[in-house]
């Protein structure tokens, strides 16, 4: 098996966390292709990749003939940088996990209204997840309240919602281990989402919305709470309470075949 491709998502990753971290800063050039194939000692098609999927994200700009000049990311990036983004050496993000749950609660309570106001028939939906929530574990929880607003994203109608709930998700699930505890007292109030299953079923737009914005502005509360002081212009810090150990995605670039 060719190990072009895991060369170039380790050199991908590699340039990403330095144009994030700021040590490529926006407006310098990156190393011409020959330069950063010796310099990292991979082919020279293994780079092209790696810029090309920079250049996709909005980190660069590959100007033919010019160099590849890097952008600046929180100008020029998508929502679709958060999953890649969320993790540091240390941990989680505190930056991206709170922009995360604060966008989550947004979308959420105005996904909410939208479904009251355009599909109430979801509701039925949602009070048989709020069933399922009174039957299990806490620990199981957090499945059934990802269905649960899956359940109000769809059935607002919006496809931007959609799009924007799948990475979302993505971003949640990736920092369950550290999330789980601090969204604790979110994901435990089975009567806040019986309140939005309720008004939703009810077509009632405005309770929806209402309820939905105190569900999940329970959450955005607490992951403040824990990063509090955490960070600052210059630095990235992870979230406490768990430390969990770095993914591959922190990987150095591979030996073998292909560099």
């Amino acid at each position: 098996m060719s190990n072009r491709p895991r060369v170039a998502d380790a050199l991908f990753e590699s340039l990403l966390y330095e144009i994030v971290d700021g040590v490529r800063p926006p407006g310098s050039q990156l190393p011409a292709e020959r330069e950063l194939a010796a310099d990292t000692g991979v082919n020279r098609q293994a780079v092209r990749e790696a810029l090309q999927r920079l250049r996709q994200l909005g980190l660069v700009e590959i100007v033919h003939g010019g160099g590849v000049r890097v952008l600046p990311w929180r100008d020029t990036g998508g929502i679709g940088l958060l999953p890649l983004i969320l993790w540091r050496s240390t941990g989680p993000d505190a930056e991206v996990a709170r922009s995360t749950v604060e966008l989550r609660a947004a979308i959420g309570a105005d996904a909410a209204r939208s479904c009251a106001a355009r599909s109430p028939v979801h509701g039925l939906r949602l009070l048989e997840l709020v069933r399922e929530m009174e039957e299990l574990g806490a620990e199981e929880w957090n499945d059934v309240r990802l269905r649960f607003w899956e359940e109000v994203v769809v059935g607002s109608g919006n496809v931007a919602y959609r799009l924007a709930f799948n990475t979302l998700r993505e971003v949640v699930m990736a920092a369950a281990p550290v999330l789980a505890p601090v969204l604790r007292s979110e994901w435990e109030q089975v009567d806040g989402f019986r309140m939005v299953a309720a008004a939703v079923a009810a077509g009632d737009a405005d309770r929806a919305e209402a309820a939905a914005h105190d569900v999940l502005g329970r959450g955005v509360e607490a992951v403040f709470r824990a990063t509090e002081g955490l960070a600052t212009a210059s630095t990235r810090p992870a979230l406490d309470p768990v430390t969990p150990a770095a993914p591959a995605a922190r990987r150095s670039l591979p030996d073998g075949p292909g560099r």
